[in-house]
């Protein structure tokens, strides 16, 4: 359920002398997560990328609210930018009225850059990339 979403308990409240039984009425307050924040069934997250990891890909790991693990990992040949998003279709929370059905998963990759580069690692940037 989400923040706001309410259950409604008919004629469950206190019982009154003659007057009839009112409705109990529950509405869910959302407690912040550390990592995890839902918009709607939507989960999203946000990952921090080395050059390295965004440059020649990386598989990570994330436990989910219900301890099952998932794993984060782009396509083989692609190159993550700075707040690119990925998207895990399924893995994010289930559907009130259809709970066999899930929301996605969205990762913020945000991309940290080094602030110096060696001789070297400025040698082997300008042997693979061209000039233009």
């Amino acid at each position: 359920m989400s923040n706001g979403d309410t259950i409604v308990l008919e004629k469950e409240a206190e019982q009154v002398p003659d007057l009839a039984r009112g409705d109990l009425i529950f509405t869910i307050k959302q407690k912040p997560h550390g990592t995890f924040r839902r918009v709607g069934d939507n989960l999203f997250i946000t990952t921090t990328l080395t050059l390295e990891e965004a440059l020649f890909g990386f598989k990570k790991t994330v436990k989910h609210l219900d301890g099952h693990m998932v794993t984060i990992q782009p396509e083989p040949d692609q190159i993550m930018q700075h707040e690119e998003w990925l998207i895990i279709k399924g893995e994010g929370m289930p559907k009130r009225h259809t709970p066999s059905e899930f929301g996605d998963l969205h990762i913020k990759c945000k991309v940290k850059l080094p602030t110096r580069l060696t001789e070297k690692q400025i040698e082997t940037i300008e042997a693979v990339l061209p000039e233009n």
